[in-house]
């Protein structure tokens, strides 16, 4: 499980219905998911306190696979934990969000830094939709950036 604490949020087995529309070839479990437990509206900064890289889509490591996120600016990139941190069980909770194009909780945003620099100065923001009640589980749509 992750080894970090984030106030309010904990990872525990996913209730999400696997996508087989958008991901036709995925056939097993989604796993966990990331669940906001305090009722209220909260945007979650994905800034990872272990470590992720980005690399190639083809050079992924199969215990990587799980968690890939498209890197946004490259087609051939993708992000994801280290192998390293996920033999160490730390893996950052932003990467057990779920997908959901029905009925997503929350929208992908990008936030630039403090001088207004984009990529790579930037970093990925989850933004709310709705306020959410405890114990929810956090989705929200990977082909989109807000709904």
């Amino acid at each position: 499980m992750d080894a970090h604490v984030t106030r309010g949020i904990v990872v525990k087995k996913s209730i999400v219905p696997l996508d087989l529309v958008t991901f036709e070839n995925v056939h097993s479990d989604p796993g966990f998911g990331a669940y906001q437990m305090v009722p209220g509206k909260y945007t979650f900064y994905v800034k990872h306190p272990t470590k992720i890289e980005s690399i190639n889509r083809t050079r992924v490591h199969k215990c990587q696979v799980p968690y890939m996120m498209d890197s946004g600016h490259d087609m051939d990139k993708v992000i994801v934990p280290t192998v390293e941190s996920i033999r160490l069980s730390r893996v950052h909770y932003t990467f057990r969000v779920q997908h959901s194009k029905d009925k997503p909780t929350h929208y992908l945003d990008w936030k630039t830094d403090k001088w207004g620099r984009d990529y790579p100065h930037s970093h990925p923001i989850l933004v709310p939709i709705n306020r959410l009640d405890g114990n929810t589980e956090i989705t929200f749509n990977y082909n989109l950036t807000k709904p």
